[in-house]
């Protein structure tokens, strides 16, 4: 049973075996140390993490074929010393995987391929900086200390064990009244709320030691906090003026406390919110004033015309030019519009989902972020056209079989591919400019359409090498290809232009406080 359904799949068990070997260590070593996941926000880690698995997977790929085809090169590779025999005994997909796992030390060309690997997906899931970053943004960001919060302060030290009720009467929330007190206040006042967020429980349970160094720094404060206070306490019984060198020493703790609080809230935040705008959004219900820019929805009914647009395209071209049936024309232009869909919102997704990737906070083109959008689209597009392969290789339409093998059929996936890359480069032209010149949105469109026509023409050259073409059917995909490009160019990135410069930063913000309560911000 199981060899037929790996026949049916056209995959052998070896395969499989690499495959689940590879990807199992290659989580591991992203994964490694286990406190990288709260540098980062969930979204971005798991992406991170499921990119940097498949490429490993695209490695095992390519160096199975290489094995393959020139066993030779196994001596090259294995530099520990003669090539064991069980190792050359084993089918080429398991001698990969065990190069990529266990040998990869062995091996020094792989092992450093896979190191800039790892470091280059680590840079792109925010990681290790992701909370270090949002820890120095917030430094610089306004404060309010609400009067829920100072509530909720006086609350726990009421209830505390390492506090006296005394402390209660140094709450200060303004800075203007007391800097040396409202420091303190801040400090406390951030640890309550750190307390009672919503994932400080998860984040304790799986970082059990970098919570006990943290509670470890916050004691040490509160007995300098309560120790300080005493002091000045019986200063002012005394009616004597507290010297200099005592405040300037606790206001270096203060600061130094402040720090350690901002860099735990970033990482408890970033452990336990999906995005960038959850993480926002939660530093705003404290009292951080924080602004970014507003999010841009991906344009559902835009693409649903697109979609029907290529369709009606496929079957007209397919009908009139090729004489195709309508039938089999309706399917594959479904199929077609489903791929340059996904092309569409691989190139507008990375723009919200990683700062990176948005022109708005990258000031400059994000070249990277288009080769991300052209990568996802063929990750997306090739199982989507594999299975509906094997739905017509099971349930022919009209009791016809493909006539193309997968390998082949597969090359029509280098149009989504330079779609996506094409559309994520044009939604950033002249996005900096006030308003939309008359002539951008139909030269875009021409340039599209010229690119997507000869990526058309390229794929069919491509398969006619291998098999007999009647040379003017060559002209039928080339136009399809072109006019997909044109509609997509002339709808897709005017969309995004017309919606980001209509839609201003949003400011995640509490209650504006007082002006000098501004200046407190980073004091």
């Amino acid at each position: 049973m199981l060899d037929q359904f790996f026949t049916a799949i056209h995959l052998d068990a070896t395969h499989l075996v690499a495959g689940v070997l590879t990807a199992f260590y290659a989580g591991n070593r992203f994964a490694t140390p286990r406190t990288l996941r709260s540098e980062t926000t969930r979204f971005q880690y798991y992406s991170s993490y499921a990119t940097y698995v498949v490429s490993c997977l695209g490695l095992l790929m390519f160096l199975s074929w290489t094995l393959a085809h020139k066993p030779a090169l196994l001596g090259m590779l294995y530099s520990a010393g003669p090539v064991p025999d069980e190792l050359k005994s084993l089918d080429a997909p398991l001698v990969a995987a065990l190069i990529l796992t266990t040998l990869l030390p062995s091996v020094p060309v792989l092992r450093d391929i896979d190191c800039a690997m790892l470091r280059f997906f680590h840079r792109l899931g925010a990681i290790p900086l992701g909370a270090v970053r949002w820890a120095q943004r917030i430094n610089m960001t306004q404060l309010t200390i609400s009067e829920r919060l100072v509530a909720d302060t006086r609350l726990y030290i009421a209830n505390s064990t390492l506090l006296p009720d005394s402390l209660a009467a140094q709450l200060q929330p303004d800075f203007t009244l007391d800097s040396v007190r409202f420091r303190f206040t801040r400090c406390l006042a951030l640890y309550v709320a750190l307390s009672s967020l919503p994932g400080w429980a998860g984040y304790s349970a799986d970082f059990p030691e970098e919570k006990a160094a943290f509670e470890k720094k916050m004691s040490s404060f509160f007995a300098q906090s309560v120790a300080f206070f005493t002091l000045t306490t019986q200063l002012a019984q005394r009616q004597l003026e507290p010297a200099t060198d005592p405040v300037e020493q606790f206001r270096s703790y203060a600061l130094d406390a402040y720090e350690d609080i901002r860099l735990m809230l970033a990482r408890v935040l970033l452990y336990s919110c999906n995005s960038d705008s959850e993480v926002a959004h939660q530093f705003a219900e404290i009292g951080f004033s924080i602004q970014r820019p507003s999010l841009i929805r991906l344009p559902f009914n835009l693409l649903s015309f697109d979609f029907a647009g290529v369709v009606v395209l496929f079957v007209i071209v397919t009908v009139s030019l090729a004489g195709g049936d309508l039938g089999r024309a309706l399917a594959i232009g479904m199929l077609v519009a489903i791929n340059q869909s996904i092309a569409a919102m691989c190139a507008l997704a990375p723009k919200q989902l990683w700062s990176f990737a948005d022109y708005r906070s990258a000031r400059e083109r994000p070249i990277l972020s288009y080769l991300i959008s052209g990568a996802c689209t063929l990750t997306i597009t090739l199982p989507v056209s594999f299975g509906f392969y094997l739905l017509r290789t099971h349930f022919p339409l009209d009791g016809v079989h493909p006539t193309l093998p997968f390998a082949a059929q597969a090359k029509w996936l280098l149009l989504p591919t330079v779609l996506s890359i094409a559309l994520a480069f044009a939604c950033d032209d002249a996005i900096e400019t006030d308003h939309e010149a008359w002539w951008l949105k139909w030269v875009e469109s021409a340039g599209l359409a010229a690119l997507m026509g000869l990526c058309g023409f390229l794929v069919m050259r491509w398969l006619s090498a291998s098999q007999n073409t009647i040379p003017h059917l060559l002209l039928i995909p080339s136009l399809l290809s072109a006019s997909i490009g044109a509609l997509f160019g002339a709808t897709i990135p005017y969309w995004y232009r017309k919606t980001v410069r209509g839609a201003g930063p949003d400011i995640e913000t509490s209650p504006l406080p007082s002006s000098p309560e501004k200046m407190a911000s980073a004091v």
